[in-house]
This record gives C-alpha cells, sequence and structure tokens, in this order.
C-alpha cells in the first residue's frame, strides 16, 4: 500500500482531499497541521507522497520542500495561487507537481499517480545502486586478493581468481567473504 502524508491546517482542503483520495482507491496514511510536524514526521518514517500546503504554519513554504527533498519523498505542492516561481520547483525537482486551490479530482489524481510512479522508479533506482555498489566493492577486494595470491605465490590472475572461487565454494561462502580473509590475513601476517 502506498503511504502518502497530507500537510495542511485547512481542514476543508483536508477533508476534500482525502475524500477523493478514497474515491480513488487511496488512503492517507497520516496527516499534520504543522510544518514542525511534518519534518518530524518525514524523518522518522518514509512516505512515499507528501501532499504539501503551500501556506502550512510553522516554517516557509520553501524552507519545507528543501528540508523535504533532502529525504527523498516526492511532493505535490498546494497554493493558493499560481506564481511563476513555482515552475522552478518542479523544474529542479523538488517538487512533483504544483496543484492550485481549489483542488479538483481531474487535477489531483494525475498528480498522484506521477508521483507515485515516480516514487516508484526512485526506489528501484535506489535498490540498483545499492546493489551496483555492493557489486564493486566485491570486484575491488576480489582484485586485492588476486593481486596477494599472484604475488605470494608466483601465480597467474586467471589461477588466483580459480583459487578464490575454488574456496568461495568449497567454504560455502562469497567470494568476497573468501577475497577479505586473504586481504585480512595478509595484512595479519606481513
Amino acid at each position: 500500500m502506498d503511504s502518502i502524508y497530507l500537510a495542511t491546517d485547512d481542514t476543508g482542503l483536508q477533508q476534500q482531499v482525502q475524500k477523493i483520495m478514497s474515491r480513488n482507491g487511496y488512503q492517507i496514511t497520516e496527516t499534520a497541521n504543522s510544518a514542525v510536524k511534518v519534518v518530524r514526521d518525514i524523518r522518522q518514517r518514509k512516505f512515499q507522497l507528501v501532499i504539501l500546503d503551500y501556506l502550512l504554519p510553522g516554517f516557509n513554504g520553501l524552507d519545507i520542500i528543501d528540508i523535504l527533498s533532502m529525504e527523498h519523498v516526492s511532493i505535490i505542492l498546494v497554493v493558493n495561487a499560481w506564481q511563476t516561481n513555482f515552475s522552478e520547483l518542479t523544474r529542479s525537482g523538488q517538487v512533483n507537481s504544483i496543484a492550485v486551490k481549489p483542488i479538483a479530482e481531474n487535477n489531483l489524481m494525475p498528480a498522484v499517480e506521477s508521483a507515485l510512479a515516480s516514487s516508484q522508479e526512485i526506489r528501484r533506482l535506489k535498490s540498483e545502486l545499492d546493489e551496483l555498489k555492493k557489486k564493486m566493492e566485491a570486484r575491488k577486494s576480489i582484485d586485492k586478493a588476486k593481486g596477494i595470491l599472484m604475488k605470494s605465490l608466483g601465480i597467474s590472475e586467471e589461477e588466483a581468481f580459480r583459487k578464490i572461487q575454488k574456496q568461495s565454494m568449497n567454504q560455502s561462502m562469497s567470494m568476497k567473504a573468501v577475497a577479505d580473509a586473504i586481504i585480512n590475513s595478509y595484512k595479519f601476517f606481513k
């Protein structure tokens, strides 16, 4: 289920947004009526989408956006009237979209769908990036261990790789774990 946060002190807007979201199969997970609560909640829990009233008490709307953008959360900014400087917020990626009051279903739902899709894509890319970082670290360790084996045993790179691979299979360990053990042993006996 999508985790959606609504931040407004306007009870009419809150009821309207919740009604629209509910009609379209979404549920507001949590609400806040002050900027301080928003910042605290977003830092404690991860939400996929924040629907943020620009005039929320506690901070300037731009300050809240700056803080939330550090938390990598999708934002739909709700404003009283369009201003040209809002375009920069969407161009820079700080907010996914701008919704002008009064909020209507045909304006809010495309923004919600788009923001949630962006959130999913960001999570997928972050997961891929984390996996690639792990593979790079493993590759670095394996290359370093190969170098140690090549130097200390006078063997080729291919033979060193096969030794690490064979030890990995025999010990039911990852090649990175074997490589790290070789590196640590080399440091210890050096």
